[in-house]
């Protein structure tokens, strides 16, 4: 069923954008109504898609693919 995949994607986004901006799992899940189990579960897939080893490394891969913007630390 596409539409189930489209709803799976679609929530693999979101918390990958809330994961990238910061957020815990525990902050994520509240704001999406998700169980953090279930959120937990979307993480791994997400880090496994992106071979990404780290949050840093999920952060970079949703740079990467335009979900969220680099800020840049250096500014002054």
């Amino acid at each position: 069923p596409a539409r189930g995949r489209e709803r799976t994607e679609e929530t693999e986004l979101k918390v990958l954008e809330k994961l990238a901006r910061g957020m815990t799992i525990k902050e994520a899940a509240h704001e999406l109504k998700l169980s953090t189990q279930k959120l937990y579960r979307v993480r791994a897939t997400l880090m496994e898609r992106a071979n990404a080893h780290s949050s840093q490394d999920l952060t970079r891969y949703a740079i990467e693919v335009g979900l969220v913007g680099a800020q840049r630390s250096d500014l002054g």
